[in-house]
């Protein structure tokens, strides 16, 4: 999938917070936006609110950190993020992804997604223990040739 590989390519970490919304209610969010404004330089770079939803986009050091604050009337998420996100790919990713749902795919492609790094650790592990064997078997048969060249020549007559 192009469009999630360029979406997070300069992503160096991403962390997702869940909280209970009678915990984090909506005045304890505009305090914690208003602090990291004041006190830590973030700045208000999109905000969108409904009937159902609203988030909160903030940003500083030109837009390599990035929190965002989204509730809706379940759960709040705080997302922190380091690096840059290219939001146009993101924004791509988003309308593929709900195109091949149309289609009944797209949950497929995203769980294959998702697995293609374990898919990668897996095939890399076999091939290391693949290797393991091969040199094993090599470094036996050097050794079985040494110590055959190392024996004591024996006549017969």
């Amino acid at each position: 999938m192009p469009n999630w590989d360029e979406a997070i390519r300069d992503v160096r970490r991403l962390s997702i917070f869940s909280m209970w919304p009678d915990r984090f209610d909506q005045a304890k969010r505009n305090e914690v936006v208003a602090d990291l404004e004041e006190k830590e330089n973030f700045s208000l770079y999109a905000e969108m609110e409904d009937k159902y939803s609203d988030f909160k986009l903030l940003g500083r050091n030109n837009g390599t950190e990035a929190i965002l604050i989204y509730n809706d009337s379940t759960v709040n998420y705080v997302v922190h993020l380091l690096g840059k996100l290219n939001y146009v790919k993101l924004m791509k990713l988003s309308a593929d992804l709900r195109d091949t749902e149309k289609r009944g795919a797209g949950l497929d492609l995203l769980v294959k997604a998702m697995g293609q790094d374990e898919d990668r650790a897996i095939r890399q592990r076999q091939y290391y223990d693949r290797r393991k064997e091969i040199k094993a078997a090599e470094q036996l048969r050097k050794d079985s040739i040494e110590a055959a060249l190392n024996q004591e020549p024996f006549t017969t007559e």
